[in-house]
C-alpha cells in the first residue's frame, strides 16, 4: 500500500475493511456495492460473500 500507513485515504479504508470481513487465508479479489470476490490463498477456489451488513446498505442508499 501506498502513502502514509497511518493515515489510510478513503479507499485504502475502504480494501483494508473489506480485507477485514473475508475469512482467514482468503484474499480479496474483487468487490461490488454488497458482495466481496474472494479467493482461498492455497486452493484458489473463487468464492462471494456479502460484506456489507444490511444496516450499513441502508446507510449507503441515503
Amino acid at each position: 500500500m501506498k502513502g502514509n500507513p497511518k493515515n489510510p485515504t478513503h479507499k485504502q479504508k475502504q480494501v483494508l475493511k473489506a480485507h477485514k470481513k473475508a475469512p482467514e487465508n482468503w484474499w480479496v479479489v474483487g468487490k461490488t456495492t454488497n458482495r466481496l470476490f474472494i479467493q482461498h490463498k492455497i486452493s484458489r477456489k473463487y468464492y462471494s460473500v456479502k460484506w456489507l451488513t444490511e444496516e450499513e446498505q441502508r446507510l449507503r442508499l441515503r
